[in-house]
């Protein structure tokens, strides 16, 4: 099992749902853009986290290791300075094609769910919806 708190959180959600086969992903975690030491060691503390995540993901049953570091990390393991915001200083947030790169790899671990980004879209009124002008009043009871 990957640690006691990660198994006790498999075993609950497998007893609130018995008759389903539960496999729980694990992302691994992104690296930073910059050049800083203080960047340096985060992204090599990042990289041992991984390592070591994909590693329990393989010996527990159930769990998958999703690796994003083909949308941030080159062949040679730089990181993709593209795949960041420009406007962003601590190398944190991802650009449009950082964004879309990720949603593809994450998209591909999980096939059987709808285009979220059509699902999570503000429904608009199809006109048969009344205004706030059109709506019936609702009154008290002390009315």
């Amino acid at each position: 099992m990957l640690s006691d708190q990660h198994g006790a959180c498999l075993q609950k959600v497998q007893g609130a749902f018995p008759a389903a086969t539960v496999t729980v992903a694990m992302c691994s975690i992104p690296p930073r853009k910059g050049k800083s030491p203080s960047v340096a060691k985060y992204n090599d503390n990042v990289t041992s986290v991984n390592k070591y995540v994909e590693k329990l993901s393989e010996r527990a049953d159930n769990v998958e290791y999703m690796d994003n570091n083909s949308v941030f990390l080159n062949n040679a393991n730089k990181v993709k300075k593209a795949m960041y915001s420009d406007s962003d200083s601590s190398g944190i947030h991802l650009s449009i094609g950082g964004q879309k790169a990720l949603r593809e790899v994450l998209m591909n671990y999980l096939p059987d769910v709808d285009d979220i980004t059509d699902s999570r879209k503000r429904q608009r009124s199809n006109g048969s919806t009344p205004g706030s002008a059109k709506k019936p009043v609702k009154l008290s009871k002390d009315s």
